[in-house]
């Protein structure tokens, strides 16, 4: 029950027709067609110049219509390299965007952390996320910047933040 087409080699085509008029579309799956080819031919092998001519005519038509396969196949390749060339571009898109908002929220709790084991001095806390906060202004945000406030929502929460930096935060990106 497998519908993938496969493709067809347009000369192999082309012979099986030119030998048994209809053989080359019964090749390519037109089984009906094939076998009209195949009645008509018979009656014409009566005549030898209709029956060659017939020969000819319906090799070039397997030979045409194997190529037709083939590029529908070749078309619909280059369509799902594009749609798979995309979704990785989209990951990657999406990995970045994580990966900025993460290292915002991951460098704002380090600095918390020090702060709370007075590795820093509340001025040298300060300093650091008066700076981390400032490198928005410089930076593009990859996401919108409704998402990046939603991952602030557990510093706010943990009073990592306080409503003056988020105030802040929300002018830069806004």
């Amino acid at each position: 029950m497998d519908n993938v087409v496969k493709r067809k080699d347009p000369l192999i085509a082309g012979a099986l027709s030119f030998l048994t008029g209809g053989g080359g579309q019964i090749y390519c799956g037109k089984t009906a067609m094939g076998l009209i080819f195949v009645v008509v031919g018979v009656a014409l092998w009566f005549t030898v110049v209709g029956g060659i001519l017939f020969g000819l005519m319906s090799a070039v038509h397997a030979k045409n219509l194997a190529e037709g396969i083939n590029e529908k196949i070749d078309n619909r390749n280059r369509v799902n390299a594009i749609i798979e060339e995309e979704k990785e571009e989209e990951i990657e898109k999406d990995k970045e965007i994580q990966d900025q908002t993460n290292s915002f929220v991951k460098n704002a709790e380090k600095y918390h952390k020090l702060l709370q084991t007075e590795i820093y001095s509340s001025e040298e806390y300060s300093e650091k996320m008066e700076s981390l906060i400032s490198t928005l202004a410089s930076k593009k945000l990859l996401c919108p910047p409704e998402e990046f406030l939603f991952a602030l929502i557990p510093l706010k929460e943990k009073e990592i933040l306080s409503s003056a930096d988020i105030k802040k935060i929300k002018m830069l990106i806004l």
